[in-house]
């Protein structure tokens, strides 16, 4: 049998045991119940990745104490054209993010995205860290004011009263908020206030040949200009920066929610956890002491929406940083904003992959031949170097300079089959990112494909790589 029959062969049964691998001993996603929450794509074709809130020692305090009976909760609704979002009353806290261009699945009548179950998660929730007096996270807001685009609650406690002011943005996923401290206590209000955000993470699920997210959610945050993404392990973990926060948030492999700080010291907090199926953040600012009577105005926002490239770069913060293109980010921009302009043209996200893609094998054909020429080559003088290899097995140095003798004389490069190849794969790697994390592509249809983002169920992309 010649060699390139024998190569043909490896490769139909090297797929061949793969998919019958898969087919029968890979283990499959765990389906969700019914009427579970919807959260990322990936496990039952759904997507909504929720950010989260971390849990402080006054909130954990407040969960073991006794229940006070709450009066009737109030529930507020601002809408733009990109997205809605709920409040309640109690905690004055987000309930739901529902994103208007987003579907949790490709059916029809799939329900739309929306990046909080109010069940399970605890949405920009104020905390109090080491601070003197309670701040219960589900505290009973009133609703003081409201109008198309605001939204102002106001508690006031024992000690202190907080005074929430949200205002949603028409142009971006924004939401702006400010939070007044008001020390109604006869002592002062020491303590570091800030935000949180908790979401459910149901642990990653992975095969032999796809991972399953369920919903999984990953810390990432920016610390003094650098880009740190903390993922779940095994064990619970918990995590504590100080310095220059931008921001700090939950993300998922299309979608993300980060609390960004308006008021950048370098004496900020951030804290994350994983406890369980919990994953969270919250962002404090320097800590503050006020006088009885004295107050204190702290300015967040908050990003809620989709990775896509130019609606995180509008927010200016450095939100883009957070599409995870790997360790070739400086390759994979340039493929990314020239997928995005082949399809422009051609309106159709399949087509430009064909294209960047036949670009890519056009403008790197000179070293594929190259390495198949050497490759050739050194086949040919197998026969030769067997022959030295048993005439000198006894002599490792005289065989090293007669086979780099024969080599001379052949102009043969013994690295020139596997050098070309080494140099194409970061341009492949980088392609592979951007495909992968491009949102653009998620549940977007081409020919018998419902959803390019998706693994190819009939593995025949694999297949006609692989002939």
């Amino acid at each position: 049998m010649k060699p390139e029959q024998r190569s043909l062969l490896a490769i139909v049964l090297s797929i061949g045991v793969l998919v019958v691998w898969y087919m029968v001993f890979s283990p499959h996603a765990t389906k969700q119940p019914a009427g579970a929450p919807q959260t990322t794509e990936e496990s039952a074709n759904t997507e909504a990745a929720a950010p989260a809130v971390t849990t402080s020692p006054t909130e954990a305090a407040a969960a073991s104490a006794p229940k006070v009976k709450k009066g009737p909760e109030q529930t507020v609704h601002l809408s733009t054209t990109r997205f809605d979002v709920s409040f309640s009353s109690y905690g004055a806290r987000v309930t739901s993010v529902i994103l208007k261009n987003y579907h949790a699945t490709v059916a029809k009548d799939a329900q739309l995205v929306n990046l909080v179950n109010y069940g399970t998660d605890r949405a920009l929730v104020v905390e109090c860290r080491h601070c003197n007096v309670e701040v219960p996270p589900d505290a009973e807001y009133t609703v003081e004011s409201k109008d198309e685009r605001s939204v102002r609650f106001r508690w006031d406690g024992p000690k202190v009263a907080i005074v929430r002011d949200y205002t949603i943005d028409d142009e971006r996923y924004l939401l702006d908020q400010k939070v007044t401290v008001i020390n109604r206590g006869d002592e002062a209000l020491n303590g570091e206030i800030g935000l949180g955000w908790t979401s459910h993470s149901p642990p990653v699920q992975k095969s032999f040949l796809k991972r399953t997210d369920n919903g999984a959610l990953d810390v990432v945050y920016q610390l003094g200009g650098s880009l740190k993404r903390i993922h779940r392990e095994k064990k619970d973990r918990e995590g504590l920066e100080r310095g220059v926060v931008a921001w700090t948030g939950l993300e998922s492999r299309y979608f993300l929610t980060a609390l960004i700080s308006r008021q950048l010291s370098d004496q900020e907090v951030l804290t994350y956890d994983f406890l369980g199926d919990d994953v969270g953040t919250a962002l404090y600012y320097p800590p503050v002491s006020l006088r009885p009577g004295d107050q204190v105005e702290l300015q967040y926002s908050a990003y809620m929406g989709p990775k896509e490239i130019n609606e995180l770069s509008a927010v200016g913060v450095g939100l883009d940083s957070s599409i995870d293109h790997g360790w070739f980010s400086i390759l994979a921009l340039p493929i990314l904003y020239s997928l995005r302009f082949f399809h422009d043209y051609l309106h159709s996200w399949g087509l430009a992959i064909i294209l960047l893609t036949f670009i890519f094998k056009i403008l790197l054909n000179p070293l594929t031949v190259k390495g198949l020429k050497s490759m050739k080559a050194m086949q040919k003088l197998q026969p030769q170097l067997a022959e030295l290899r048993e005439k000198f097995k006894d002599d490792k140095a005289r065989l090293n300079q007669e086979t780099m003798a024969m080599f001379r004389a052949h102009k043969v490069n013994p690295m020139g089959g596997c050098l070309p190849m080494l140099i194409q794969m970061p341009i492949y790697i980088a392609l592979y990112r951007v495909l992968f994390s491009s949102i653009e592509l998620r549940h977007t249809p081409f020919l018998f494909y419902k959803d390019l983002a998706a693994p190819d169920p009939y593995y025949v992309t694999p297949i006609l790589l692989g002939i």
